[in-house]
């Protein structure tokens, strides 16, 4: 599975990165330490292999996401602790915290609404509502 994720905050320069491509499985990290309660975990097994995306609180942040190609399959994403609106430009759109049907040619530009507190937060994909191998961290 592959997909790409531009991280852009406005007036500066894009930070775009393959989803997925240094990707981590959650396999190698239970492999280490055999506790499910700890696969997240920093402190245990080190940062994530995928890329971390930085941001300050308050700040307006762009994430530009699409699949290029692959089998045809969709997954979704999702970054928690934050929402957005479904259809950018629509004022009345519902307000979402996972972005469904990402599959082959589909591109989604996704603005969460800015963090208010700092932290580290999970993005993650997953498939037929199951956790994903793929997941990542946005600092705050």
């Amino acid at each position: 599975m592959f997909c790409f994720l531009c991280f852009c905050q406005p007036k500066s320069k894009c930070c775009c990165h393959a989803y997925n491509y240094r990707s981590e499985r959650f396999f190698s990290r239970l492999k280490r330490i055999p506790a499910i309660s700890k696969i997240f975990n920093s402190k245990a097994h080190g940062d994530p292999a995928t890329p971390i995306l930085k941001s300050y609180v308050g700040e307006h942040v762009i994430i530009r996401l699409l699949m290029p190609a692959d089998k045809p399959r969709d997954i979704s994403f999702l970054l928690h602790g934050h929402n957005w609106r479904a259809q950018l430009n629509d004022p009345l759109s519902r307000i979402i915290s996972v972005q469904g049907a990402v599959s082959v040619g589909n591109v989604f530009n996704i603005e969460p609404e800015p963090a208010k507190c700092k932290g580290d937060y999970l993005y993650r994909s997953g498939s037929d509502g199951t956790w994903s191998r793929v997941c990542g961290a946005y600092s705050v």
